[in-house]
């Protein structure tokens, strides 16, 4: 029947047996061993398994009695996936931050592998590192700057409307490097190269130099023209220029011409045949760019067109050696004088 203590109490050595529950209006101080198991019949401590069941039961954060003393797994005991549904990982002083459902930003000055990312300056600016990058990149307007499929650089180049394509090739023997699509500013500069030095100070701009044994042809360097588009041309026509190179001279003001060397077709194209004609010329006295010497298609040489006022006098021409004959323009007749008739 039931046992009424009347505030006294059970002490002993020994053991008590009870089939049922025990209810304790108080405290239970006790070592305790077995399983604690929920009013839903949820194992919440499985004294069996000597484990505690978190699923579903944490109801609250979980922070550690000491700083910096515990971990969550081990290398050997490793969790498999990680939910998070903040916006933020404190990792040490370090946060990476969740602004959106799909972008992760980490701090200034993370790496890869060693290699820096992405570094904030003294003066606010950000300084890229180099790193080995495989895919293509896009803009933010979904603009392709650089095409890993074709190895090219497509996009603009520092805002300076310069549009490069760099073509890779194996036979680095016949083309080193290929350079497509250059518009300048305007369309009108496809590059523009400023140096700024003393002028008593030789240095060369452009030095090339080469060696070769396999036959009399040296360096050389082509220029190509056509009508149409680099991926649509068409056929050249007589009069187009093929390459102008013009020497300007700082005025003051401005820069005005002083010399050039221009090329242009002379006559009809057919194919494998585009007659050529080269002019060189001088600035005279109005600025204006006139013709001086022009070498048409026939070979035939004009000095001056129509007239010749190099020489001593009025109306004379140095000629320092002709080969078979002199041969004279004056308007649109020809004169070939012998050279055994010219008079030393």
């Amino acid at each position: 029947q039931n046992l009424n203590l009347n505030n006294f109490s059970i002490t002993g050595t020994g053991n008590i047996n009870i089939t049922g529950s025990i209810s304790v209006n108080g405290l239970l101080r006790a070592d305790f061993q077995g399983s604690i198991v929920g009013d839903d019949s949820t194992i919440l401590v499985d004294a069996v398994d000597k484990v505690i069941n978190l699923d579903g039961t944490v109801r609250g954060d979980i922070i550690p009695v000491n700083n910096e003393a515990y971990d969550i797994g081990s290398a050997a005991k490793k969790f498999k996936d990680i939910y998070l549904s903040g916006t933020s990982i404190f990792l040490g002083d370090a946060t990476i931050t969740n602004p959106s459902s799909t972008i992760v930003n980490l701090p200034a000055g993370s790496t890869v592998g060693g290699n820096i990312i992405l570094a904030s300056g003294t003066d606010g600016s950000q300084n890229y590192a180099v790193l080995d990058i495989q895919g293509s990149v896009y803009g933010d307007d979904s603009t392709k700057l650089i095409d890993a499929v074709e190895g090219k650089i497509v996009g603009n180049v520092d805002n300076t409307e310069v549009a490069l394509g760099f073509v890779k090739t194996k036979d680095i023997t016949t083309a080193g490097l290929l350079i497509t699509g250059l518009t300048g500013v305007g369309g009108k500069a496809g590059v523009t190269i400023e140096t700024d030095g003393d002028a008593d100070d030789p240095y060369n701009l452009f030095y090339i130099k080469g060696a070769a044994n396999d036959g009399p042809v040296g360096q050389s360097m082509v220029f190509e023209r056509s009508r149409g588009t680099l991926t649509s041309r068409t056929t050249v026509q007589d009069g187009d220029e093929i390459l102008g190179q013009y020497w300007f001279g700082y005025d003051g003001t401005g820069t005005a011409p002083t010399a050039a060397i221009v090329s242009e077709v002379d006559g009809t194209v057919s194919t494998g045949i585009v007659p050529g004609r080269l002019y060189m010329g001088t600035s005279d006295a109005t600025g204006a760019l006139q013709i001086a010497i022009s070498i048409d298609s026939s070979q035939v040489i004009t000095v001056k067109s129509n007239t010749v006022t190099a020489g001593v006098g009025s109306g004379e021409a140095d000629i320092s050696s002709v080969a078979t004959y002199l041969k004279i323009i004056i308007g649109t007749t020809e004169y070939a004088i012998p050279a055994y008739a010219i008079n030393p």
